[in-house]
């Protein structure tokens, strides 16, 4: 996609303004990222793979990696010794919902204490300064059965990258250089009409739908299911029945801020006939399919870049 000049905007206001009359899609794609980042409290999620690490024996029951893993994020964090901090550890069971294997998931909450808020406030009709204490809060995901280790983290990308190594390094036993897995946006305005949901018989495709559609406008939500299979009208028939009062139609100020697929497979292994696969794609860049199968995830991956699903990664905009 082409760029265009800022040269002429006085300030990022004005090239906000830019952005949003020449390019509507992007500036609702930058709100849109904005908005969870404020609901986030500035924290920026990213996840990290270790290759092979993640068949190596974790030490994460271990006090004292628990410990040099404590030391080595306050470090990182640049907290001064004096400030407190608590670490709370806990371990979540989750279930595979294609196998129904059960495997655990080690999580870390950590607190920081940071500087406090100075403000000002009336105290017995006197003005005085008003100390708000502040705590910073990071966490982390570890799922041994993929080897992924999730950052949720104030700061830069370069400092979630170090939050990760660190992890790496006193959990896993050694130094290790942790990848990130790139996350890509999702391009709702695939699913604003019905997709053509392109196959190849050698996938054993059997049928592939859109189930459930939401859409977001100045804070409110809207949400729309057709999950019957038993009828011929789907979620694009429904929503044309509704006429102007479609959000598909109505489409001012409304954006598409989730959809929810269905796919149904057929095994081809003479045991089983079908297997359904729900997949949940949310903004800007979340899906479900960390909850699924390996195979499955490269399966659902392929079909939705088929499909367009995925916002073009080349820029679309240069600054000059």
């Amino acid at each position: 996609m082409d760029g265009f000049d800022l040269d002429d905007c006085a300030g990022e206001f004005d090239a906000a303004f830019k952005v949003a009359l020449d390019r509507p899609k992007l500036f609702e794609r930058a709100l849109s990222r904005a908005s969870l980042w404020r609901g986030y409290g500035g924290k920026q999620w990213a996840a990290y793979e270790f290759g092979g690490e993640k068949t190596a024996r974790s030490h994460h029951e271990d006090e004292d990696a628990r410990t040099r893993l404590i030391d080595a994020i306050r470090a990182i964090s640049k907290t001064p010794d004096n400030r407190k901090y608590e670490a709370d550890w806990f371990s979540v069971r989750r279930r595979d919902p294609d196998t129904g294997a059960e495997r655990s998931v080690l999580h870390l909450t950590l607190y920081l204490e940071e500087r406090p808020q100075i403000g000002m406030e009336f105290r017995n009709d006197v003005l005085a300064p008003h100390l708000t204490p502040r705590v910073a809060e990071l966490g982390f995901v570890y799922d041994p059965t993929d080897g992924v280790v999730e950052v949720c983290a104030k700061g830069n990308k370069l400092d979630r990258n170090k939050y990760a190594a660190a992890f790496g390094e006193c959990l896993f036993g050694k130094a290790c250089e942790p990848n990130e897995i790139i996350r890509r946006d999702i391009d709702f305005d695939t699913f604003l009409k019905r997709p053509a949901f392109e196959t190849y018989t050698a996938e054993r495709v059997v049928s592939c739908e859109v189930i459930e559609l939401r859409f977001g406008r100045d804070g409110f939500f809207a949400q729309y299911e057709c999950k019957d299979k038993n009828t011929d009208a789907d979620i694009y028939a429904r929503l044309a029945e509704m006429g102007d009062r479609s959000p598909l139609i109505r489409s001012e100020g409304w954006y598409l801020v989730a959809a929810t697929l269905r796919i149904v497979r057929a095994f081809g292994d003479g045991k089983r006939d079908q297997k359904t696969l729900i997949v949940d794609l949310k903004s800007s860049n979340r899906t479900s399919l960390r909850n699924k199968t390996e195979d499955d995830r490269v399966f659902v991956h392929t079909l939705l870049e088929r499909w367009g699903a995925f916002v073009d990664t080349t820029p679309l905009v240069e600054v000059a």
